[in-house]
């Protein structure tokens, strides 16, 4: 007999830490101190519980925090959730530069099997656009045709912006 619900059971920490960052107002902000008072051990931003609550609110009530260095975290607001874009985009170019850098390492690439190849061929190709797409100039050109649109722009549009270089 099978189980409707899920194995996975949420931590007390986790749930507490919901329950405080929950009855946050936007823009409000509050303690690392505070927050281990709510579960009785110290909070730092590494905790594994705080992670989970932040990400399950992001997910479930589309509540976004950023950390406050060393200090907490606040409730953002709708203009500061999209500020978090710039870092976001930083963080994805390292990532695909850094996956390109590592499949460059390979020694012999004649060597490997045949589908080898093409998964090296179409990752290294891959993150290398990611990683130019990526750079803020680039952003910045999206930012232009975005104008006048709401939400998401179509793929076809986006990269017309790159095809007129």
């Amino acid at each position: 007999m099978t189980s409707e619900t899920p194995d996975f059971q949420l931590s007390a920490d986790t749930r507490f830490l919901m329950q405080r960052l929950r009855s946050l107002p936007i823009g409000g902000t509050i303690t690392y101190e505070a927050l281990g008072q709510e579960i009785g051990r110290k909070v730092h931003g590494g905790l594994p519980a705080l992670g989970s609550a932040r990400r399950i609110l992001l997910r479930d009530d589309n509540m976004v925090f950023d950390v406050i260095m060393g200090e907490g975290l606040k409730r953002l607001n709708d203009v500061e959730i999209v500020g978090t874009s710039h870092r976001t985009a930083k963080k994805i170019k390292r990532a695909a530069q850094r996956g390109v850098r590592t499949l460059t390492a390979v020694g012999d690439f004649s060597a490997l099997p045949r589908e080898a190849q093409m998964r090296h061929t179409a990752a290294v190709s891959v993150f290398g656009v990611i990683a130019e797409f990526t750079k803020e100039p680039n952003i910045e050109k999206i930012e232009k045709i975005a104008e006048g649109h709401r939400g998401e722009l179509p793929i076809a549009a986006t990269l017309d912006a790159f095809r007129s270089r």
